[in-house]
C-alpha cells in the first residue's frame, strides 16, 4: 500500500482506529488523496468507529471504479460484509466475506485471505449455529501459519473461545481464551484486548462468576474507549448490564442500556439486541407492560428491516419471553412457545439458554399439574448439566421447588423454597430469584393471607443480592422442619467425603448406601469400565416380579441419573441413580449427585506437569534422510530435485544459513541412483584460504614442506558419489579456475602430481551468499558461476514455511530429549505460538538449537511454558510504533521486517514531519532533510507521498 501513511497502518496495527481516523483525516491533501488505497482505509475505519453511513458512500464509490485490484476488491468486500452485518444482514455478510476470500486467494496473501475466512467462519456460525466447516477451519490454520501475523492468532484464538463457549465447551473455551491471552501479552493491541474481555466477561457469566463477568464488561468499556471501535463499546455496554442483572443491581442495568441505546441507531441489529437486554431488566422489576414493549419494538424492527438473529440470540429472547408469559400466569401459552420453538431438536441451540428454557417448561408442566412429565423434563436437564461445566443449577432450582410444592406437604415445601433462596442468594443469577419469591408467596398465603400480601407488595421492588447473608435460627423457627427420618447416615457420608474421594468404587458403594439409608432412591449402582467392557461392583434393588417389574423397570429407566466417579488403575466407574418418585426425595438426589459430580472435577485437576496437548503425541512422518517437509513450496522443490537426481547435472542450492540445504543435497544423491556410493560435504570457508586448493584436489608426497605422506583430496574421496560445496561463494578466487577445469573435463590434477585423473563424481554447490553480486564485484568468476548453476533451487526461509514449525518442534522435542536422557517433556499450546509467531532469522539450525537449550534446563515430566522461551521469541512487550503523543519527534520501527520496509517507514515518517514543520514550503523542508528540492520531489514520488 505505497500510498498510506505508515504511521496510520502503524496506528490501526495497535488497534487505535479512532486516533488513524483522526490522522488520516489530518494529512494535507494533494493528488493522492482520492487514491483507490486512501478511500479503502477511510471506508475501514468509518466502519470501525460506527460512522456506517459515510463508509458506505465511500464504498459505492469504490466498487463503481474498475481500476481496483483482487486484493483490493477483497478488502472492499471486507467492508460490505461487516456493513451488512451490524445492519442484521446475515446472509448478504457471509455471501460477501465468501466472496472477499476468493479474490484473496488470487492474490495469495495469507493474511488477507486469513481475514476473509475468519469473518466467514464468524457469521456463518452465527448463521447456522451448527458444528463449523472443518476444511475451511483446516485452511484457515494452515494460513494463519503462514501468515504469521499475531493480531491473526490473537483473533483466532478469540474466535475459536466465543465458538465453544456459546457451545456449552467452557473448559475449551477457556484454554482458547488463555492462548490469545498470552499471545496479546507480547503484541498489545488495543482493540484484540476488547475483543478478549468481552469475550471474558461472557465466559465468566456463563461459568456462574458473576463479579468477574462484570469486571471483564468494565475492562472492556475502557479499552473500547481508547480503541474507538464502535460494536466494542455498545456490546461491552450490553455485557455490564448482563452482568449487573445477574447480581441483581437491575437500575444500574439499565442505566448501562439507556447509554447504549444513545450511541446505536435503530436500523442496526444491536439496537434491537439492546431492546431484548432492557425488556429482561424490566421483568425483573415488574414492569411487565415495558417488558412487552420493547420485545413488540425489537420484533417489528427486526421484520422490518428483515434482520436475521444468530441462534444464541434468539434462544436468549425466547427465554425472555416464556418467563414474562409466566409471569403473567399464562402457562398454557408459555409452554406452547417453547415446543413450538423447537429447541431440543435444534442442533444449533446454545447449551447454556436451553438448559434455562426447559427448566422454564419444567416449571410450566408443574403449574399445569403435569407433574410426571416435569420430572422427566428435570431429570433430563441434570443429567446433561452433569456432562457439561455451565452454570445450570439456579435454573432448575425454582422448579425444582415448585415440584416439591405439589407433590409433598407444604411446610417442606416452604423449607424447600427457602433453602433454594440462599442457593441462589449466594451463587446463582439474581433474575431467577424472582420465580421462587413468587412461589414462596403462593405457599405462605395458604397459611397467612396477610404475610403473602405483604410479600407480594415487597417483591414488586428491585431484588438487591446482598453479599453477605447471616442466618440465625433455632427450633422455634417455622423454616425448621423435622426431617423424614434419621440424618446419621447422612452425616457420616459427608464426613468421610474427602477420604472417599480419592477411591472412586469406595466413594460409589457408601454413596449408594447412604441413599438407601435416607430412602432416597428407587434402585442404584456403580458400574466399572475397563477398556470399553462394563460390568456392575456394586447394585441395590428392590425386589419385584412380573408385569410390576416391567413396569418398574421403564420408569427408572425415565428417571435415572448418572455421574462419573471418576478413574484408578485404568478403570472408570459410573454412579447410576434412580431417584424415588417424591419430588423432595428426586431434589435430595439431585443434590448429592451435584456434589459428587463437583467433588470429582475439582479432584480430577491434572497437575501441569502431568497435561499435554494433542500435537505432542504426533509422531512425526521424516523420510529416510532424516527430512520433514510440509510446506507446498517444499515438498514442489523436492520433488523437482529428484527428478533431477538421476541426471547427474551439476545442481546448485540456495537460501539463507540453517535452510536445510544439506539435507536437500543428501536427498538428492539418495535419488541419483548412487546412493550406496559416498556423500561427501566440504565447506569452502572453513579451511584456511591457502589450503582450500590442497584440500579439494588433494598432493603428492613431498609436493611441499611438511607433506610427509600424499592425501588423495575431497574430490577424490567421493569417486562415483557426491560432493556437496558448501558455502562455495568463499571458494578463494585462485582455487576457481581448477574447478572450473574439473567441472568440464571431470580431471583433477593433484599438487605435485605431473598427469591428471579423471574422476566421476557428481558437485552440488551450496550458498547464502548472493553469487551474481561477488560476479559483479570481481569476487567470483562469471563462467564458473555459470557453470554451477545448471539447475538452481531456492530453498525459502522456516518463516516462508511455517507449516513446519510445529512439526519440527515435534522431531527436536524427541531427539533432544533422547540425547539428554529424558522423557515426557512437552511444550505449552501458548509456547508453540510464540514459536511460530517467530522470524527466525536462524532458520530450522536455530529452531533445533533453541529447542536443545529448553530440553536440557527442563526436568522429565514437565511442560515448557512461554516463560522459558528466550526473551527474543517472546514478542516485544512495548508499543511498536509512534507514540500518540502530538508534535512528537520520536518512532518505533519494528526489526522483524526487510530492510527496504523499516527505511520506507522512516523516511516517509521524516518527510512527512518536515513538511508539516515547513507548512509545505518545499524549499525549507529540503533544507531541513539534508535534500535538494528535485531529490524531495523524486523521494516524494517514489514513496507515494502528497
Amino acid at each position: 500500500m505505497p500510498d498510506e501513511d505508515p504511521l496510520v497502518t502503524a496506528l490501526v496495527d495497535e488497534g487505535r482506529f479512532q486516533e488513524a481516523f483522526a490522522r488520516l483525516r489530518r494529512l494535507p491533501r494533494g493528488p493522492n488523496t482520492t487514491t483507490v488505497s486512501r478511500q479503502l482505509m477511510l471506508a475501514e475505519l468509518l466502519e470501525k468507529t460506527g460512522q456506517l453511513a459515510d463508509a458506505r458512500r465511500y464504498l459505492a464509490t469504490l466498487n463503481r471504479s474498475s481500476r481496483l485490484s483482487d486484493s483490493e476488491r477483497a478488502r472492499a468486500l471486507l467492508v460490505e460484509g461487516f456493513l451488512a452485518k451490524q445492519m442484521g444482514h446475515l446472509e448478504e455478510a457471509q455471501g460477501a466475506f465468501r466472496r472477499a476470500w476468493r479474490y484473496a486467494e488470487r492474490v495469495d496473501t495469507p493474511e488477507l485471505a486469513c481475514w476473509c475466512q475468519l469473518r466467514l467462519l464468524g457469521v456463518s456460525a452465527d448463521l447456522e449455529g451448527a458444528d463449523l466447516d472443518l476444511s475451511l477451519l483446516s485452511s484457515l490454520k494452515r494460513n494463519i501459519e503462514r501468515a504469521a501475523s499475531p493480531p491473526l492468532s490473537i483473533a483466532h484464538q478469540i474466535f475459536l473461545a466465543e465458538y465453544h463457549a456459546k457451545r456449552g465447551e467452557l473448559a475449551t473455551s477457556r484454554h482458547h481464551g488463555s492462548l490469545a491471552e498470552s499471545v496479546l501479552s507480547s503484541f498489545p493491541s488495543v482493540w484484540l484486548r476488547g475483543l478478549l474481555d468481552l469475550h471474558q466477561s461472557c465466559l465468566s457469566y456463563l461459568e456462574g462468576n458473576y463479579l468477574d463477568s462484570l469486571l471483564a464488561a468494565r475492562h472492556a468499556l475502557e479499552t473500547s474507549s481508547r480503541s474507538g471501535h464502535f460494536l466494542t463499546q455498545v456490546i461491552a455496554q450490553a455485557d455490564l448490564a448482563a452482568a449487573y442483572l445477574a447480581v441483581g443491581q437491575p437500575a444500574r442495568a439499565r442505566a448501562c442500556l439507556a447509554s447504549a441505546l444513545r450511541q446505536s441507531r435503530k436500523d442496526q441489529q444491536i439496537f434491537g439486541l439492546l431492546l431484548e437486554t432492557l425488556a429482561e431488566a424490566q421483568l425483573i422489576v415488574g414492569d411487565l407492560a415495558g417488558c412487552a414493549e420493547s420485545l413488540s419494538t425489537a420484533r417489528d424492527l427486526s421484520i422490518q428491516l428483515a434482520q436475521s438473529r444468530s441462534a444464541w440470540h434468539r434462544a436468549w429472547n425466547l427465554r425472555t419471553e416464556v418467563r414474562l408469559l409466566q409471569r403473567r400466569g399464562c402457562w398454557q401459552e408459555s409452554l406452547s412457545l417453547i415446543r413450538n420453538a423447537g429447541l431440543r431438536e435444534s442442533p444449533a441451540a446454545p447449551s447454556f439458554t436451553r438448559a434455562h428454557i426447559e427448566s422454564l417448561e419444567a416449571l410450566a408442566l408443574v403449574k399445569l399439574g403435569l407433574l410426571e412429565e416435569a420430572s422427566g423434563v428435570l431429570h433430563r436437564v441434570v443429567q446433561e448439566a452433569l456432562s457439561a461445566s455451565g452454570s445450570y443449577r439456579g435454573s432448575i432450582l425454582p422448579a425444582s421447588a415448585a415440584l416439591s410444592a405439589a407433590t409433598d406437604g407444604d411446610t417442606r415445601a416452604v423449607s424447600k423454597c427457602a433453602q433454594v433462596l440462599r442457593i441462589v442468594g449466594a451463587t446463582g443469577e439474581a433474575s431467577t430469584l424472582v420465580e421462587i419469591v413468587e412461589q414462596l408467596i403462593a405457599l405462605l398465603s395458604t397459611h397467612d393471607e396477610h404475610v403473602g400480601k405483604t410479600l407480594a407488595a415487597d417483591c414488586e421492588r428491585p431484588l438487591w443480592r446482598p453479599t453477605r447473608v447471616m442466618c440465625h435460627l433455632d427450633s422455634s423457627s417455622r423454616l425448621l422442619v423435622s426431617p423424614a427420618s434419621d440424618s446419621t447416615e447422612l452425616v457420616a457420608f459427608l464426613s468421610a467425603l474427602p477420604d472417599l474421594t480419592p477411591d472412586p468404587l469406595a466413594l460409589g458403594e457408601e454413596s449408594v448406601r447412604c441413599l438407601v439409608s435416607m430412602n432416597w432412591i428407587q434402585c442404584g449402582s456403580v458400574i466399572e469400565d475397563v477398556d470399553g467392557e462394563r460390568r456392575t461392583v456394586v447394585s441395590y434393588a428392590p425386589a419385584v416380579s412380573g408385569l410390576m417389574h416391567e413396569s418398574a423397570s421403564s420408569k427408572e429407566s425415565q428417571g435415572r441419573i448418572q455421574v462419573c466417579l471418576g478413574s484408578k488403575q485404568s478403570r472408570r466407574y459410573t454412579l447410576d441413580l434412580t431417584p424415588r418418585e417424591s419430588g423432595q426425595a428426586a431434589a435430595a438426589c439431585h443434590g448429592i449427585v451435584w456434589l459428587l459430580a463437583s467433588t470429582h472435577a475439582v479432584d480430577s485437576t491434572e497437575p501441569r506437569h502431568a497435561r499435554s496437548t494433542e500435537d505432542d503425541q504426533l509422531t512425526p512422518e521424516v523420510d529416510d534422510s532424516g527430512a520433514l517437509f510440509r510446506s507446498p513450496a517444499m515438498l514442489a522443490l523436492v520433488a523437482s530435485a529428484k527428478r533431477v537426481a538421476p541426471l547427474g547435472i551439476t545442481v546448485l542450492l540456495t537460501g539463507e544459513s540453517g535452510t536445510g540445504k544439506e539435507v536437500v543435497a543428501d536427498i538428492i544423491h539418495r535419488a541419483s541412483g548412487a546412493s550406496s556410493e559416498a556423500f561427501v560435504a566440504f565447506n569452502c570457508s572453513t579451511v584456511p584460504r591457502d589450503m582450500v586448493d590442497s584440500q579439494l584436489f588433494g598432493y603428492r608426497r613431498g609436493a611441499f614442506t611438511d607433506a610427509a605422506q600424499g592425501f588423495g583430496g575431497v574430490i577424490s574421496a567421493a569417486e562415483g558419489g557426491t560432493l556437496l560445496l558448501d558455502e562455495v561463494g568463499e571458494l578463494p578466487l585462485e582455487t576457481q579456475p581448477k574447478l572450473l577445469r574439473f567441472l568440464d573435463s571431470g580431471e583433477v590434477q593433484a599438487l605435485g602430481e605431473a598427469i591428471p585423473r579423471r574422476l566421476r563424481v557428481r558437485v552440488i554447490a551450496a550458498t547464502n551468499a548472493d553469487l551474481e553480486n561477488l560476479v559483479q564485484l570481481g569476487r567470483f568468476r562469471e563462467d564458473l558461476y555459470y557453470r554451477l548453476n545448471v539447475v538452481r533451487f531456492r530453498l525459502p526461509p522456516l518463516r516462508e514455511r511455517r507449516e513446519e514449525i510445529l512439526p519440527l518442534v515435534t522431531l527436536f522435542l524427541a531427539k533432544h530429549s533422547s540425547e539428554f536422557g529424558k522423557n515426557n517433556i512437552h511444550l505449552s499450546d501458548a509456547a508453540r505460538e510464540h514459536l511460530l509467531l517467530y522470524s527466525w532469522p536462524g532458520n530450522i539450525r536455530q529452531l533445533s538449537h533453541e529447542l536443545r537449550r529448553l530440553v536440557a534446563l527442563s526436568e522429565s515430566n514437565s511442560v515448557i511454558d512461554v516463560c522459558d522461551l528466550d526473551t527474543r521469541l517472546r514478542g516485544k512487550h512495548e508499543v511498536t510504533s509512534l507514540p500518540v503523543i502530538e508534535g512528537s519527534r520520536c518512532v518505533t520501527v519494528r526489526i522483524d521486517k526487510t530492510l527496504v520496509e523499516a527505511i520506507r517507514q522512516v523516511e516517509s515518517a521524516a518527510i512527512v514531519d518536515a513538511m508539516e514543520s515547513a507548512e509545505g514550503r518545499l524549499d525549507l523542508a529540503a533544507k531541513r532533510l539534508g535534500l535538494s528540492r528535485k531529490g524531495l520531489f523524486l523521494k516524494r514520488q517514489r514513496l507515494g507521498l502528497p
